[in-house]
């Protein structure tokens, strides 16, 4: 992806979040919580330095900065995590089985938070969301998935669990 390219992403994201803070400045939100609430003014105050996707991608994925929007176990400790759940989800959704090499992470995320596996680069995040991938697409064909999050799979659980 061109730096242009980043830098225009980039700039329509920091539209978006001036908008929805000013937005929600008349509001009576609720209380984010000591959590998330750590991770909005981190985020509030952080924006602002960003100029492309892969320095948001390495922020929020770089455990040394303390924001807490991912969980990536990291070098030999992703393997046997990768392995495990390729693994459950050709056992669990073996209609699916065929394309569970077609999930690969972006080469924008942080070298030491992937590893290759089956010739592709993973994350503990991809694999995670291939499982609710799968889930989503056993009960309908959905031309997009747009995931929020909510941790630990939650909705593709849920969506298995109906």
């Amino acid at each position: 992806m061109s730096d242009t390219k980043q830098y225009d992403i980039v700039e329509t994201a920091k539209k978006n979040f001036r908008r929805a803070i000013k937005e929600g400045e008349d509001k009576k939100l609720p209380d984010a919580g000591e959590r998330w609430g750590n991770y909005c003014s981190q985020t509030r105050l952080m924006i602002e330095r960003f100029k492309t996707a892969q320095e948001v991608v390495h922020y929020v994925q770089n455990p040394l900065n303390n924001t807490g929007f991912e969980t990536r176990p990291s070098g030999e400790a992703l393997v046997p995590v990768a392995i495990s759940m390729e693994d459950f989800c050709a056992s669990n959704y073996p209609e699916f089985r065929e394309y569970i090499h077609s999930f690969a992470e972006t080469p924008m995320s942080l070298p030491e938070t992937t590893t290759p596996l089956n010739g592709r680069l993973v994350s503990a995040p991809l694999l995670w969301h291939m499982r609710v991938v799968m889930a989503v697409s056993r009960l309908c064909r959905p031309r997009t998935i747009l995931e929020i999050g909510g941790g630990v799979w939650r909705p593709g659980a849920r969506m298995d669990d109906q």
